[in-house]
């Protein structure tokens, strides 16, 4: 049955000499089903519950595995045989990937249903035309189709219960998101981040504008931001994240938005304007005091049934991601990447089994565990430098053991700090609460003898920990207790490595029209720059002076730090006909 509203449930009565008909019979279906897809949807969620790993057999066909899912209204979804297609014989090629550019699209699955089953039919015929036929049966099958949509973080990621994000730019390959919490602490701090992605081949730069209200970012209530992939490793994926001190206002709503026409871009020469609606762009974020767990346990409570009583439409089921590369006679698969939203359903074997895993492993105390703190008192350790600290523990896996000199190293590990230096401290936790610091060979009781390290990366707010095997060793592991400490103050300091910011960002002149550039230099003593223009795009002074030139177009304009060659930035300048 291919409704997609629960309500009203209604079941037969019955009763002797009642007439049922076909509709008496459809509803005692629609009754069971609906109430099974309901509980489907709240009990276990969407996704996928087994199976269905999308495979690249060769540059044009792909394989999806048997599997089982269910959609987001409840019903179930069985592939029970794999399934070949070619790429191009995909519902939706035409549409969203012969006429387009992109790199990539989506590989869906959805629910369907399909007649089947001929019978003979006393009160004529509906399926025929021989009027004396009809389909005796529904089949419940599945569509596999190819979209270029992106989805609804809602719809998608768990962690939309406590996090946010909206999409402001989303087309030629670069998608930009701003991300946030849903709750963040009433006279404290949050972080909230701009996601940046680029599966262009061109390089990417953005400026714009974020608003706050009962929050401010270094003291401001605007943060101005200026992107330039140039001066990145090109990876095609970033992360920018700025800590907000929050207004000591519980349970207001404070919010982030994109600044009207403040946003413009370029992908190397070509410049994109874009602009989001207000509505698209904001970000409300509740302040509060007390656990974020309670209030996301009571919101989800809250609105789980409106939420269901209001979806209008179906969200959909993402099984695979396939990364294209365009040909002359149309695109091929270069690679897949299943399930790229996460859409899984944790059942209770699994569910079970990651938990005792994690007793076993790391102890009731959990996986990790984190605490940040800003010491603010007037005495005692701290008082001077007014220091923020964070601690927690992180298990470094050991594959099992290996011998005297094999190096372990952990996966980047987020401090809570927020960008900039830190100061680390690593030991080896143990029973009883103990913490050992520096060389474990000194004690003679030590379980595992290495020697740790840590790796910062502070323009990413994370950290590595390192360790290296004094002895051979059996074990799986070591549980590493960690602390991270920052100045406080040092927020203000621009603690990156040495950088240099062009205003304005972008700039639009007329042929043969000047305006005055200003290169803005951070951690430099000496801010020396020296200008140029890329391709006879102009001219410029030896003071910031930037003259158009006589010809349209759009012309690069640098500024190198002449005491750190390396350090340079550009912007773009659109030079249009007078």
């Amino acid at each position: 049955m291919k409704n997609t509203k629960y309500f009203p449930f209604e079941r037969n009565r019955y009763f002797y000499g009642k007439l049922l008909s076909v509709d008496d019979f459809e509803l005692e279906q629609r009754y069971v089903n609906d109430k099974r897809r309901m509980t489907n949807r709240f009990l276990q969620g969407s996704g996928v519950a087994a199976g269905l790993y999308v495979v690249r057999l060769d540059e044009n066909t792909l394989s999806v595995e048997n599997g089982f899912a269910l959609d987001s209204l409840g019903r179930e979804i069985v592939i029970d045989s794999p399934v070949i297609r070619k790429l191009r014989l995909i519902d939706g090629y035409d549409a969203c990937v012969e006429n387009s550019d992109k790199d990539y699209v989506y590989l869906g699955l959805d629910y369907d249903e399909e007649l089947t089953g001929i019978v003979h039919s006393m009160a004529g015929g509906v399926a025929q035309s021989d009027n004396f036929s009809a389909y005796n049966k529904i089949k419940e099958t599945y569509r596999l189709y190819l979209t270029d949509e992106e989805p609804q973080q809602e719809c998608m990621d768990k962690t939309a219960l406590y996090m946010q994000e909206r999409v402001l730019y989303a087309q030629n390959g670069v998608k930009i998101k701003l991300i946030a919490p849903r709750y963040m602490p009433a006279g404290g701090s949050g972080e909230v981040k701009l996601s940046v992605e680029n599966l262009s081949k061109k390089y990417l730069s953005f400026s714009l504008r974020l608003v706050t209200e009962y929050m401010d970012y270094e003291g401001k209530q605007v943060i101005s931001v200026n992107f330039n992939e140039m001066q990145y490793e090109k990876t095609g994926t970033y992360e920018i994240s700025y800590i907000l001190e929050t207004g000591d206002l519980p349970d207001a709503f404070a919010s982030l938005k994109l600044e009207e026409n403040s946003a413009q871009m370029f992908l190397d020469k070509e410049q994109r304007v874009f602009a989001v609606p207000e509505a698209e762009s904001k970000l409300e974020i509740q302040l509060i005091t007390g656990d974020v767990r309670s209030y996301v346990i009571k919101d989800y409570y809250r609105t789980a049934m409106e939420n269901l009583v209001k979806q209008n439409q179906e969200e959909r089921l993402y099984l695979a991601k396939i990364y294209l590369i365009h040909t002359g006679d149309g695109c091929v698969i270069d690679r897949v990447e299943n399930l790229p939203f996460g859409q899984y359903i944790l059942n209770q074997n699994l569910s079970f089994a990651l938990h005792q895993l994690t007793l076993d492993s790391y102890g009731t105390a959990g996986t990790r565990e984190r605490r940040v703190s800003l010491k603010k008192e007037h005495g005692g350790i701290g008082a001077e430098q007014n220091l923020k600290f964070a601690e927690g523990s992180e298990w470094l896996d050991l594959n099992g053991g290996g011998q005297r000199g094999d190096r372990f190293v952990s996966k980047e590990i987020p401090h809570g700090l927020g960008l900039g230096a830190v100061t680390m401290h690593v030991g080896i936790e143990g029973d009883e609460g103990v913490t050992t610091y520096g060389s474990s060979e000194i004690f003679e009781d030590m379980d595992v003898m290495i020697e740790l390290a840590v790796r910062v990366f502070p323009e990413r707010g994370t950290f590595q920990i390192g360790g290296r095997l004094r002895e051979q060793v059996i074990k799986s592991g070591v549980s590493v207790h960690w602390t991270a400490i920052r100045q406080a103050e040092e927020k203000d300091k621009k603690k990156f490595t040495r950088k240099i910011f062009i205003r304005p960002g972008v700039l639009e002149l007329a042929t043969r029209e000047s305006h005055y550039l200003e290169a803005v230099c951070t951690n430099m003593e000496d801010t020396t720059v020296e200008w140029s223009v890329q391709e006879q795009g102009g001219t410029m002074s030896e003071n910031g002076m930037y003259t158009a030139p006589n010809t349209a177009g759009v012309y690069e304009v640098v500024a190198k730090s002449t005491a750190y060659p390396d350090v340079k930035a550009s912007i773009f300048v659109v030079v249009r006909d007078a």
